[in-house]
């Protein structure tokens, strides 16, 4: 119990540096000009998958709290000086460990544990939209005038379009396509570490 409980702070640990590594360096971050799509949900994700809601919630605090100090310091576009607002930067982050966390733990129970990598994917895919539709909502109600002006079309339309488009599916995808099969290996050597 206790060895068990010690790999999984050093596993916690080794995501937050990794959290913290992609979001102060362009490894993290597509940078587009208008915004940053980023990859830096993948270790949230991986994270909250193998740990549980806990350290889903640390991790998305992690992520949110770094990627509020890369607003300050290395915004990529006019979109991304709207995350050094705490509340855009850092709810909807802790909203996708949470979530990610609880949708693998609901589709894993749905699947009776027989589909893994599917349950693992659906968490992946559900949670990262959760999040993204949180992050966007929350910037429309906070600066929907502000999208209004430098988009030339309402809130509600830049709302809808992002998700559709770059900031929903591309990193969606990326979320699936890294998450499973990493989730997949770090469970099997996890029971093989647990039988030792």
């Amino acid at each position: 119990m206790k060895k068990q409980k010690t790999v999984q702070l050093a596993m916690l640990g080794l995501f937050s540096a990794l959290v913290i590594l992609m979001s102060l360096t362009p490894v993290g971050y597509i940078r587009t000009g208008v915004v940053s799509i980023t990859l830096v949900h993948i270790p949230v994700l991986i994270g909250a998958v193998l740990l549980g809601w806990q350290a889903g919630l640390i991790l998305g605090g992690v992520m949110g709290v770094f990627s509020m100090i890369e607003a300050f310091i290395a915004p990529g576009g006019w979109i991304d000086t709207l995350f050094q607002n705490p509340l855009v930067a850092i709810p909807s982050r802790m909203a996708l460990g949470l979530l990610a966390a609880l949708f693998f733990f609901l589709f894993n129970f749905l699947f009776k544990g027989k589909r893994k990598s599917l349950s693992i994917g659906l968490a992946a895919a559900v949670s990262k939209l959760c999040s993204t539709f949180l992050t966007l909502l929350t910037l429309v109600l906070l600066y929907h005038s502000v999208l209004e002006e430098h988009t030339g079309r309402s809130a509600f339309a830049f709302l809808i379009g992002s998700i559709l488009t770059v900031n929903g599916l591309i990193e969606m995808a990326a979320g699936v396509l890294i998450t499973v099969p990493v989730c997949m290996a770090l469970f099997k050597a996890q029971n093989r570490l647990a039988h030792t």
